[in-house]
């Protein structure tokens, strides 16, 4: 009776050690399986980073160029009260134009087309009129590339107009534009929100025109 009880002891030992084994062995395992993973999580990364490396660098390059050109531009809604008079004046007629300018390229119909061009070459640089608005004859066929649809007519609801600091040198100056205008026509009727960026230039004898501009929908 006493040597089988010893020989179950050393069995249950056995038994035992055997578990330990397994178990140890589990965790050797599962420590070289974690160690893979991060591995190979370690390369991905690493490819991803020189992969993106030259994309990412030119990227906070050009927030950086942006960020310093609104910086340096003194963008203002309202005048400047601080400033000598006849920089105050040129900011006023500068924005005066580009409100005109935004007002007489979103507000027209199919039937003013010639009267919007008018308008147009009084605030617009000629060669820019060209492009945006050509010269309507009576022709059908003129009238119907320039506008295809017959009823199309739109106003402005409301602009909001942003001057920067006149540049002496270059006799010019920079606009933005935050504009709602309604359009109707054949399809219906919509609200658009736009955004206009205008390069504004004063000639010899003192005329302010828009030389170039930019415009972006936002809806």
């Amino acid at each position: 009776m006493i040597r089988f009880e010893e020989l179950n002891e050393n069995g249950d030992d056995n038994m035992q050690s055997k578990i330990n084994l397994v178990i140890i062995g589990f965790l050797v395992l599962s420590l070289i399986l974690n160690g893979v993973l991060l591995y190979n999580l370690i390369s991905q990364n690493e490819r991803f980073e020189v992969r993106y490396k030259d994309e990412i660098s030119e990227k906070n390059k050009t927030i950086k160029s942006l960020k310093t050109e609104i910086s340096n531009i003194n963008i203002s809604n309202d005048t400047d009260e601080s400033a000598p008079n006849s920089e105050l004046e040129l900011q006023t007629n500068y924005k005066k134009v580009a409100g005109d300018f935004v007002k007489y390229y979103l507000e027209y119909s199919s039937n003013n087309l010639s009267e919007r061009r008018n308008n147009l070459l009084s605030v617009t640089d000629e060669n820019l009129v060209e492009k945006i608005a050509p010269e309507v004859t009576e022709s059908t066929e003129e009238r119907s590339q320039l506008s295809s649809d017959p009823i199309f007519i739109s106003a402005v609801k409301n602009t909001k107009v942003y001057i920067s600091e006149t540049n002496n040198i270059t006799n010019s100056a920079e606009a933005f534009a935050e504009v709602t205008y309604k359009a109707k026509g054949s399809e219906g009727e919509t609200e658009v929100n736009s955004f206009i960026h205008m390069h504004l230039k004063m000639d010899d004898n003192g005329s302010i025109k828009v030389n170039d501009f930019n415009y972006y929908p936002r809806n």
